[in-house]
């Protein structure tokens, strides 16, 4: 929501503005959104490690690995470089 509003609702009058904008995104994107998603890539290879829900045990459990998987892997390699 934070990266949304900024990006849309906001919008700055000279370079100044634009920078100050742009940095902020960069900081959510950076020090929340990446530790998050890395957190919840270690949380949940730790719970399929250490319970007995396992790896492929529960269809739910191989559907949140993928999605949390795709999720880490689109945001790596498409869209980090943009």
């Amino acid at each position: 929501v934070a990266l949304s509003s900024k990006q849309f609702f906001i919008h700055p009058s000279d370079g100044g503005e634009l920078y100050d904008i742009l940095s902020m995104l960069t900081y959510v994107d950076d020090y929340i959104i990446v530790p998050g998603a890395i957190g919840s890539l270690l949380a949940g290879f730790f719970y399929s490690l250490k319970t007995n829900w396992g790896w492929f045990k529960y269809r739910w459990v191989t559907v949140k690995w993928l999605i949390n998987l795709f999720g880490v892997i689109f945001g790596t390699f498409w869209l980090g470089p943009w």
